[in-house]
């Protein structure tokens, strides 16, 4: 006995010529269930969860789009109030500016003015006055002596290249 026995399947594996599918619905028809419906569901449902990720995708693109026409458009207010303010400190500083011109002047008038006691033309009775400290009132009146002083120069130059000119103007005339 040593032989080797060999059980083939039922299914007609060993014969070519038979098509599987057509006896498999010639005798098994009851057993048989068409997909075709179910394939072309599921095609559907494919094609419609794809529609609806390509909808989400424009959808967020657009969203993307608009967010930064107005992080755009943000900005540029930003900037625009950026500048109205940069405006609104330098006008703000060039009238602090004047207002202290003005305060360093009445510091400097206070203190060279004469008809005013010399113990009431001290610094420090200035700066209770205005009340600024004696050290700034002390800078105050060293700037606007300074100021005074460009002044006075500038002035002069004006007054000599007037002169000159009004000389060469009455040489002209002659």
């Amino acid at each position: 006995m040593g032989g080797i026995t060999i059980f083939f399947p039922e299914h007609m594996w060993a014969e070519p010529h038979y098509n599987f599918f057509q006896i498999y619905r010639e005798e098994c028809a009851d057993k048989m269930r068409d997909y075709k419906g179910i394939i072309e569901m599921m095609k559907k449902d494919l094609k419609e969860d794809d529609n609806k990720i390509k909808e989400k995708i424009k959808r967020k693109e657009k969203e993307e789009k608009e967010r930064k026409k107005r992080e755009a458009k943000e900005k540029e207010e930003s900037e625009k109030i950026k500048e109205k303010v940069d405006e609104k400190i330098e006008k703000a500083k060039i009238i602090e500016d004047k207002s202290k011109e003005q305060i360093m002047k009445l510091c400097y008038e206070m203190h060279h003015d004469e008809s005013i006691d010399l113990k009431d033309r001290t610094y420090r009775k200035i700066g209770k006055k205005f009340e600024l400290n004696h050290i700034t009132v002390k800078r105050y009146v060293e700037k606007y002596s300074k100021i005074i002083e460009k002044e006075d120069g500038e002035d002069f130059e004006d007054k000599v290249l007037e002169d000159l000119e009004g000389d060469t103007d009455e040489e002209n005339r002659n």
